[in-house]
């Protein structure tokens, strides 16, 4: 804190209560003494005692009206001269004082200036720590400094510059592996399917040499166990494609809630027993793409289901807009997460323990194509009651229009 900055102001106002002191004494005891100390004024007062006294002389039956009056004019001018020999003590009085009172204003004022310096230095060097956090890559960031002043501002905007910069990050973050794991499938579905396609080929074959055999029951039903568990390879080798061929989305101006709408009337019956409710708002407007939203919206209600065990239940859609976002939650009413699987809920290959037909890709692919949006897909809540995910997208400005 620079001392001039502090000292600069004190001086100011030291030199201004100064020369009120001299301006404010200077007019206010002239004007209380002027008028009664002239000899103008004295001497009028005297001689008119000396007209009372004759009048009381030459006018005996007034009842002594002249003598009161005299004796009035006397102490009136007595007083004067009381005054006139204490006026220095009087303006001295006065001027300690009002020295005093701008005194005390100087002393409050001097503290007030280098309390106020202080805390600007303090919040000045809370903004400039942050600053320095967030070039050292800090997110998420809480500066110590309020108020609806400039340094106010900057402080709250900092702070929306980290959570900004930390949302980016993590989605960056997200991607990077995304795409590790998209060319890990790439290369294991690659690698599956030749084998996958030998030997089903192989498998009929096996068909045909046993179907002429006398007891063909035991080899036909190995051949059929083995076509079984090649089915399920063969899933999971799509699975494996889907995510590691995901397209680039081709993105237009659409409305969420509409999209949300067309899927429920087109999918309400893939999943048996399981309701779907619908809550949406208009307009509820961003850049889209229908097919991969669908395709989203389709691996989460697909979780849903499973996760409800197919004993039915409900899956609420509520499309609604929040400031700079177009949000869609999507609530089931299943048992909830594990608390195993919470952290790792978007990674590949992450599923719930119990399922075994699943390769735990579907919520990967779902954060894929949320990123590929410009937004994102989270954990809302997760309970005995019910699991909620919320899926963000930018918001498409009210004047642009939708196609």
């Amino acid at each position: 804190m620079s001392i001039t900055r502090v000292l600069a102001p004190v001086i100011v106002m030291v030199l201004a209560a100064t020369i009120l002191v001299v301006v404010v004494e200077r007019e206010l005891s002239a004007a209380w003494f002027r008028l009664g100390v002239q000899p103008q004024v004295m001497s009028l007062l005297e001689k008119s005692m000396a007209d009372q006294k004759r009048l009381d002389t030459a006018s005996p039956g007034n009842d002594g009206l002249y003598r009161r009056r005299y004796e009035e004019i006397h102490r009136v001018l007595n007083n004067l001269r009381v005054l006139e020999h204490s006026r220095s003590r009087i303006v001295s009085r006065y001027q300690a004082v009002l020295l005093a009172v701008l005194g005390l204003v100087v002393v409050a004022g001097s503290t007030t200036q280098v309390l106020g310096q202080a805390r600007e230095h303090r919040r000045l060097s809370s903004i400039q720590d942050a600053l320095q956090a967030l070039s050292g890559g800090g997110v998420d960031l809480e500066v110590p400094v309020r108020g609806r002043d400039g340094l106010g501002r900057v402080a709250r905007m900092v702070e929306s510059t980290s959570r900004l910069v930390g949302r980016q990050r993590k989605r960056l973050e997200a991607m990077r592996t995304l795409e590790q794991w998209q060319d890990t499938t790439r290369r294991i579905s690659h690698q599956l399917s030749g084998p996958l396609n030998a030997a089903r080929l192989e498998l009929s074959r096996l068909h045909e040499l046993l179907g002429g055999t006398s007891d063909p029951g035991d080899a036909l039903a190995c051949a059929s166990n083995i076509d079984t568990q090649l089915d399920r390879l063969g899933r999971w080798t799509r699975s494996f494609a889907r995510l590691g061929r995901l397209p680039e989305p081709r993105l237009v101006a659409d409305d969420v809630a509409g999209i949300v709408q067309h899927f429920e009337e087109v999918f309400s019956s893939a999943w048996p027993g399981l309701h779907l409710a619908m809550d949406l708002a208009r307009p509820a407007r961003a850049m889209v793409d229908r097919d991969l939203l669908e395709h989203l919206l389709t691996n989460l209600a697909d979780n849903a289901a499973r996760a409800m065990g197919g004993a039915g239940g409900t899956l609420g859609l509520a499309v609604s807009t929040e400031g700079q976002w177009v949000r869609v939650d999507v609530a089931d009413s299943g048992p909830g997460l594990p608390a195993d699987v919470v952290d790792r809920l978007f990674q590949p290959y992450v599923s719930r323990k119990e399922r075994s037909d699943g390769m735990g890709l579907g919520l990967a692919i779902a954060h894929k194509i949320a990123l590929d949006h410009g937004g994102d897909l989270r954990l809302f809540e997760t309970s005995e009651q019910g699991t909620t995910f919320s899926l963000v997208l930018p918001v498409l400005p009210c004047n642009s229009e939708v196609e």
